[in-house]
């Protein structure tokens, strides 16, 4: 049975979607007419009333003019398409949210109309997962640039940057992004980093031999401990030479000079600005570094510094 035709006049008031409107979406190749009358005027059909139902849901819901042309010709899946908005709905919806809980953050603040607060607010146009992301990775790329640096530190610093964003960050949290940002995007920062690099990780770790070093050297410092031993007592400087020659030989390389300016730079430069980059990282995930540090380790390495310090 052959289907009814209509003008495009017809098609309007059936359909409630202006000629203006449909002509457009004829003219962008989402509406070919189904034929032409003798006069010349565009003629569509019942099946071309459903195809106008499903441009009109599918724009509603925000999906652009060539990705439903794709849906309607068959060179993109339904499912993909609606897919992909799902996931720019939602990014945008925790954006928003993020902005929300800043403006309120700001409006409960004495001074609103602070530098700080403002640049809390400008922050929130900018700060996503994608951003942050692409901020961590451009920083990672400049560091391990050097062929010095081990190959496994890209690896190791990109997993542990990985953080969930929250939708509703606390002030702390985004004064954190502010540094972070550009922290990341300071050149004394990224050489400094760099150095850093090349100091820890310029060699693989042979984790069996710092396996060795950290089961002798943890027991050895614990009972010092219990001893009521500081780590400057002669006991707590020979398990900070132990524990620096152990780390030598799990990075398979002399305990020489050399050796010895490199953990001091370790120590004493690189130290401070990690503990500050990481200290950024888990606050804008909004986690804490999981727990109160060892205070073996801290002990250990409370001696190594007085050690290194007079080597």
């Amino acid at each position: 049975m052959r289907e009814r035709t209509y003008k495009i006049g017809q098609l309007s008031r059936k359909t409630g979607i202006s000629v203006g409107r449909l002509r457009f979406y004829a003219d962008k190749g989402l509406l070919p007419p189904a034929e032409r009358s003798a006069a010349g005027y565009r003629m569509f059909t019942d099946t071309d009333m459903i195809r106008v139902d499903l441009i009109c849901a599918l724009r509603n819901a925000g999906i652009s003019i060539a990705a439903i042309r794709n849906v309607l010709s068959g060179s993109a899946s339904m499912t993909g398409i609606l897919e992909l908005r799902l996931a720019e709905l939602n990014a945008h919806i925790r954006k928003q949210r993020r902005t929300a809980a800043v403006l309120g953050a700001v409006l409960r603040s004495p001074e609103p109309a602070s530098g700080d607060n403002m640049r809390r607010i400008w922050t929130m146009t900018s700060i996503s997962a994608t951003e942050y992301n692409a901020a961590i990775e451009s920083f990672i790329g400049k560091v391990a640039k050097d062929d010095r640096v081990d190959t496994g530190w890209k690896q190791r610093i990109a997993r542990m940057t990985q953080v969930e964003l929250t939708d509703q960050p606390t002030t702390a949290q985004i004064d954190a992004w502010i540094e972070l940002r550009e922290l990341l995007n300071t050149p004394i920062f990224v050489q400094q980093m760099r150095e850093n690099a090349r100091d820890t990780f310029a060699q693989p770790l042979d984790k069996r031999a710092f396996k060795r070093m950290q089961d002798t050297i943890l027991p050895q410092a614990r009972d010092a401990m219990a001893e009521g031993l500081e780590p400057s007592s002669q006991l707590g400087q020979t398990i900070a030479r132990r524990y620096l020659e152990g780390w030598a030989r799990a990075i398979k390389v002399e305990p020489d000079k050399t050796y010895w300016e490199r953990m001091r730079r370790k120590h004493f430069l690189h130290k401070p600005n990690m503990a500050r980059f990481w200290d950024l990282v888990f606050t804008i995930g909004g986690n804490t570094r999981g727990s109160e540090p060892d205070p073996v380790w801290m002990w250990i390495d409370e001696a190594a510094n007085l050690l290194l310090a007079e080597t």
